[in-house]
C-alpha cells in the first residue's frame, strides 16, 4: 500500500524558513555534530512558534526512532520532504536526505502557494460577485457555477477532491509533463538514496513512491510494488508503470545485472534535475502574469459593476480585458527565452 502523509489544519509558516533549518540541519551533521545538538543548533533562530514546535516533533521522532508519518500527522506537508526524512533516518545517510528535500522546497514551494493564492483570489472575488447578483438582481442561473467555485476552494485534505486537481495537472499540456518529470526526480532522488542501505528491494521502492506529491501519478507506481513485493525484479517493476519512460528501462535492466543501479539512478536524477529547473524558471514569467490578472484585473473586472455606473462599466472592462490580452503573450515569449537559456545543452537521453 502506498503511504502518504494525511493533511490537517497545522500548515508550518515561513517554508523558506523551514528550507534554511533544513540545509543547517544537514551542514551541521555533515560537520560530525550529534544529532540532538544539531536539532537544537539549526532551530535555534526559528520565528514561528509552529516551526519551533514542528521542529520539536522532528527531533524527539528521530531520536526516539519512532514513525515520521505519525509523529508529524498533524502538520500538512508536501511528500517528498517527509518521505525523504524517513528515507535517511532508516538507511543512515539522513544529511544527503535532507539536501534534497531543502532543494525540494526551495524550487517549487514558492510558486506552487502563489499560484494556489492567485487562483483562490479569482474564485473568491467570482463567488462575491455571484452573491451579489443573486441578492439584488436574482440572476438564479448562475447558483451553479457559484456551486463549482466553492467545490474548487474546497481544502486539498479531501482526499477525492486532491486526487483529481492533481489528475488534471498531470493530463494539462505542459503542466502534465512538468508533473511526470518532477514526480520521477523526486522517485529517483530518493531511489539513490535507498538503493545503498540495507533496507529491502520492496522497502526501497515503497520510501521512493511514497516521495511522489502528485497522487495520481504516484499511483500509478502501485503495480510495481505489488511486482517487487511478490520477488520480481527492479525491470520488471519499472517496466509496469506507465510513469517510467520507456527508454529508462534497458539502462536499469543493464544496472540490475552489473549492480550498478545506484549509479544508474544518478543519471537519471541529473537530467530531470535540469529540465524541472529549467520549466520552474520559465514559469516564473507566467506566474507573474496570473498573479496580476487573477489576483487584481480579473477581480477588478468582476467588482467593477458593484461601484460605478453602468455607462463606465463598459469602457473600464475594454481596458482591463485589454491590459490582459496584451501582457499575456509578452510573458508567454519570456517564458520560453527563459526555458531555452536554462535548457541549452540539456539531454534527457532516456525519452
Amino acid at each position: 500500500m502506498i503511504t502518504t502523509t494525511l493533511p490537517s489544519h497545522r500548515t508550518v509558516k515561513s517554508w523558506l524558513e523551514l528550507c534554511v533549518f533544513t540545509e543547517n540541519l544537514a551542514k551541521l551533521l555533515d560537520a560530525g555534530i550529534i544529532c540532538d545538538k544539531a536539532f537544537d543548533v539549526a532551530g535555534q533562530d526559528l520565528r514561528y512558534r509552529v516551526n519551533q514546535t514542528f521542529i520539536r516533533d522532528l527531533r524527539k521522532a528521530f531520536l526516539d526512532g519512532s514513525d515520521l508519518n505519525q509523529a508529524l500527522l498533524s502538520y500538512r506537508f508536501p511528500s517528498f520532504y517527509v518521505a525523504m526524512l524517513k528515507c535517511g533516518q532508516q538507511t543512515g545517510r539522513l544529511p544527503e536526505s535532507l539536501r534534497s528535500a531543502a532543494y525540494f522546497l526551495r524550487q517549487t514551494i514558492p510558486l506552487t502557494s502563489r499560484l494556489g493564492l492567485y487562483w483562490r483570489l479569482a474564485i473568491c472575488a467570482y463567488l462575491v460577485n455571484v452573491l451579489f447578483k443573486f441578492i439584488f438582481l436574482q440572476q438564479l442561473a448562475v447558483i451553479a457555477l457559484a456551486i463549482l467555485a466553492v467545490i474548487l476552494l474546497l481544502p486539498a485534505q479531501f482526499e477525492s477532491i486532491r486526487y483529481w486537481r492533481h489528475w488534471l495537472a498531470a493530463k494539462l499540456p505542459f503542466i502534465g509533463t512538468w508533473s511526470r518529470q518532477l514526480a520521477l526526480m523526486q522517485f529517483f532522488i530518493c531511489l539513490k538514496i535507498a538503493c545503498d542501505s540495507t533496507l529491502s528491494a520492496f522497502e526501497m521502492l515503497q520510501h521512493s513512491v511514497s516521495t511522489i506529491d502528485n497522487v495520481y501519478l504516484r499511483n500509478k507506481m502501485q503495480r510495481s510494488l505489488d511486482l517487487i513485493e511478490n520477488g520480481h525484479s527492479f525491470t520488471e517493476a519499472l517496466q509496469a508503470s506507465s510513469l517510467v519512460y520507456e527508454g529508462m528501462i534497458p539502462h536499469v535492466r543493464t544496472a540490475e545485472d552489473n549492480g550498478t543501479l545506484d549509479r544508474c539512478f544518478a543519471d537519471f536524477t541529473k537530467p530531470l534535475k535540469q529540465v524541472v529547473e529549467a520549466k520552474l524558471e520559465s514559469i516564473k514569467p507566467i506566474v507573474f502574469i496570473v498573479g496580476i490578472n487573477c489576483g487584481l484585473l480579473a477581480p477588478l473586472l468582476l467588482m467593477l459593476p458593484l461601484v460605478l455606473p453602468a455607462e463606465f462599466v463598459r469602457t473600464a472592462n475594454y481596458i482591463i480585458a485589454g491590459i490582459m490580452a496584451v501582457a499575456m503573450p509578452h510573458c508567454i515569449r519570456a517564458s520560453i527565452y527563459l526555458y531555452r537559456e536554462k535548457a541549452a545543452g540539456l539531454d534527457l537521453w532516456f525519452l
